[in-house]
Parts: C-alpha cells; sequence; structure tokens
C-alpha cells in the first residue's frame, strides 16, 4: 500500500509541479513588418519571481509588449505583476479581460505602465485591440482600415475567432490551455466554452491561444500537463 501511495504521489508530483514554471513559445511568422512582440495574457495579478524574472528577460530582446486581458483578477490585490510590468521598459499596450470589470482600483495602476489599446501603427503594421464584451452590451470586433498593412487583433476571447477572420494574426487567451490537459483529448475546462473547449491552446485558423501566464488556481483545479506561457512572435518581411 506505501509502494502505491509513493507511486501515486510521484506522479501527481510529476503532472502539476512543472506547470508553476513558465515556458518560452516562439510563433515565426511572414508578415509585411520587421517586428517583435512579447505576447502575455492571463496574468491574474500574480507572479513568481521565477516567471516574472524569464518574462523580464524576454521583454528586453522584443520591440513591444501586448497583455492579451485578465492581467488583473477580480478577487486578488497582489503587487507581483504590476512590480513585473513596471520594470518593462519596452512600450506595453492592454485590453481587459472578463477579470478587470469592477476593478477600476487597479486599472488604474496599470494605465500608469501601459496603453489602452485600441489601434496603434508600427511601420507596417496595424494592431487593434478589443475589450472583453463584458465591457460592452453593443460588442463588435473593429474594422480593418487597411488591408494593406500586417493587421493584428489582440481579444480576450478566443471562442469568437470567426470574428476575427479579416485580421492578418489574433491574439488571445481566457482558456488557460483548459487547466488541465488529457492526452489525444486536449483541454478539460475553458470559461464560456465548458466542458472539453475547442479552442484552449495553439493556433486555430489566423488566431493564437495562449495557455496563460499565471498558475492561478482555477475550479480548485491545479494546471496538469499544462504549463504556463510567455509568446515571443517574431514578426518577418521575407
Amino acid at each position: 500500500m506505501i509502494v502505491k501511495i509513493i507511486f501515486i504521489l510521484i506522479i501527481l508530483a510529476c503532472s502539476i509541479v512543472p506547470n508553476f514554471f513558465i515556458k518560452k513559445t516562439i510563433l515565426n511568422i511572414n508578415s509585411k513588418s520587421d517586428l517583435s512582440i512579447l505576447f502575455l495574457s492571463d496574468l491574474h495579478t500574480r507572479i513568481s519571481k521565477y516567471n516574472a524574472t524569464k518574462i523580464l528577460k524576454a521583454a528586453d530582446e522584443v520591440d513591444i509588449v501586448l497583455l492579451g486581458g485578465d492581467t488583473l483578477d477580480r478577487k486578488f490585490n497582489g503587487s507581483s505583476v504590476i512590480n513585473m510590468l513596471y520594470s518593462i521598459e519596452k512600450p506595453i499596450y492592454y485590453v481587459l479581460g472578463n477579470h478587470e470589470v469592477g476593478r477600476d482600483d487597479l486599472i488604474e495602476k496599470l494605465d500608469e505602465i501601459a496603453k489602452r489599446l485600441k489601434y496603434v501603427e508600427l511601420k507596417d503594421l496595424a494592431i487593434y485591440g478589443v475589450d472583453d464584451p463584458l465591457y460592452d452590451t453593443a460588442w463588435t470586433v473593429p474594422i480593418v482600415k487597411d488591408k494593406n498593412k500586417y493587421n493584428i487583433l489582440v481579444s480576450h476571447r478566443p471562442e469568437y475567432l470567426d470574428k476575427y477572420k479579416d485580421y492578418d494574426l489574433a491574439l488571445t487567451g481566457h482558456a488557460h490551455g483548459g487547466q488541465v490537459r488529457l492526452p489525444i483529448i486536449g483541454g478539460l475546462f475553458a470559461p464560456h466554452q465548458g466542458f472539453f473547449p475547442k479552442y484552449t491552446k495553439g493556433m486555430y485558423k489566423n488566431t493564437f491561444v495562449s495557455t496563460g501566464a499565471t498558475t492561478k488556481i482555477q475550479l480548485i483545479v491545479p494546471r496538469i500537463f499544462n504549463r504556463p506561457e510567455y509568446v515571443i512572435i517574431n514578426l518577418k518581411n521575407s
């Protein structure tokens, strides 16, 4: 019996412990612009010192930083994420996720560090942002102004990817990778998609879904087989 318990504990440790340590995901994309981007989603106010160090190092090596929503959290007031963002010297742009609703106190701090993303032009690149639908009952995706540019959309919700079809690239989060990832099946649960969600991790058509950068417990379940990530996007004019 003791041997079985030890074996189970080892399996649990191997499936859970690595998921507290962030990994780097790289997207190399042909575009009309040469630019490097650090994309972060779902930080949820808290970040470990180890993970923050990794993110800060990555930020030093890119041109801009994009935050895909839920940078803050509706329940927690931790300062680790805000402190980390203060240390980033590159331009930071953000959109709001569902967890920022009612957190005007923290949004005020975020506004001191970053710019709320609506539209910005950088070289031959256009980046649009749209906040979570909870902020607007008439929620719509911005119309692409110039299709001759490489157009990127930052939106918190992956499940609306059909509305992002006019963009060259859409960056999303929110799904937390499905929180628990099962072999073959994939993610177990995602907010607003429910059990066995369709969009949890990676690229779907033109839409990239980040697993998020938080290790926050969701539904009383830790991440399993599902490491948090920061995403480096290398746009190359080839």
